[in-house]
């Protein structure tokens, strides 16, 4: 097992927060998205506030909003390395007003939060352009994004965690991949890194409902290692259930 799928299943199994690092693209809301769906708030909302793409006035009233929504859950924070200073000093006092897990129930304690970011946010520290205490308190546990043609020995459990999360996200029973058909997905390169990973099994998991994954439900031309052609347009895809 590699680093990166110990810190995943150790970040599922804790309820400390969450930095997820990786290249635009990569995936790093999966990351956030295995670890929810195998923890104990798995049952409550995953709810993901893109701060890039919110206006630094309205952040602080957008990461109220969004806490209240991720109550019991947990609350993503995209582009964390976007915030402006009034939510600087929001999530401090988010932090410091929290009571620590022990002896509390998940909705009690608030949202447990995750944050992801594409650059270096270290830098930004010693920049002096990102709060120490915050980044310290968002790095409970570090998750650096790899290319998964570097972690193939990890493809059967990435699949599994990724398949348990998504299963518990669209409340449908998971299927059972086939030893050949998980072959393949060793093999492949996987141009769109977890991102790519999670469309696929989102779209098995709700065409075979339980049943087994054979190597002729995988998009034709996979086991080339050309990129496969993934028809997700009938799916509600992120952090909404199915209905």
């Amino acid at each position: 097992m590699t680093e990166f799928a110990a810190d995943v299943q150790l970040g599922a199994h804790v309820d400390l927060s969450v930095l997820i690092s990786g290249p635009c693209a990569a995936g790093n809301e999966a990351v956030a998205l295995m670890m929810h769906g195998q923890s104990r708030r798995s049952r409550e909302p995953l709810v993901t506030m893109s701060c890039a793409a919110i206006p630094e006035a309205q952040q602080e009233a957008e990461f109220r909003g969004h806490v209240e929504l991720a109550q019991g859950g947990t609350l993503l924070l995209e582009d964390v390395d976007q915030i402006g200073s009034a939510l600087e000093m929001c999530l401090l006092d988010f932090f410091r007003r929290r009571p620590t897990a022990a002896g509390y129930a998940a909705r009690s304690i608030g949202p447990r939060v995750m944050a992801t970011t594409t650059g270096a946010l270290f830098e930004c520290v010693v920049a002096r352009s990102f709060p120490e205490d915050l980044y310290y308190r968002l790095n409970a546990i570090c998750i650096t994004v790899p290319v998964m043609s570097e972690v193939s020995d990890d493809i059967p459990l990435l699949v599994d965690q990724m398949l348990r999360a998504l299963s518990a996200l669209h409340r449908v029973a998971p299927p059972r991949v086939g030893r050949p058909a998980m072959a393949i997905m060793q093999s492949y390169d996987w141009p769109g890194n977890l991102r790519e990973l999670r469309e696929l099994l989102e779209s098995l998991l709700i065409s075979r409902r339980g049943g087994v994954i054979n190597s002729d439900h995988l998009p034709a031309g996979m086991s080339a290692g050309s990129h496969p052609k993934i028809v997700t347009s009938w799916l509600t895809v992120g952090s909404r259930r199915l209905s």
